[in-house]
């Protein structure tokens, strides 16, 4: 984590470039770090995009991301979180 944190901006740039970058601390991983298109398509669901469930006629609201991560109706095991 203290290398994620110098060497912020590197890792933007990675997971922009390579996809979801992988945090850990006391090598376990504790963190994702996603491009804001990929971060959009988990919370908008596999294969929609944030546009296409604006428009839908139910919407949920949840309370943060980690509500989100346990309650959306999103089958994440779809997703392709390999490094590139």
């Amino acid at each position: 984590m203290s290398e994620a944190k110098s060497r912020f901006s590197e890792l933007v740039r990675r997971a922009l470039q390579e996809g979801p970058q992988f945090v850990t601390r006391r090598g376990k991983d504790c963190a994702v770090i996603v491009s804001r298109a990929d971060f959009d398509r988990l919370e908008a669901g596999i294969g929609e995009t944030a546009e296409s469930r604006e428009t839908a006629t139910e919407y949920t609201e949840y309370k943060d991301f980690k509500d989100w991560l346990f309650n959306a109706p999103v089958d994440l095991s779809k997703l392709d979180l390999s490094r590139k």
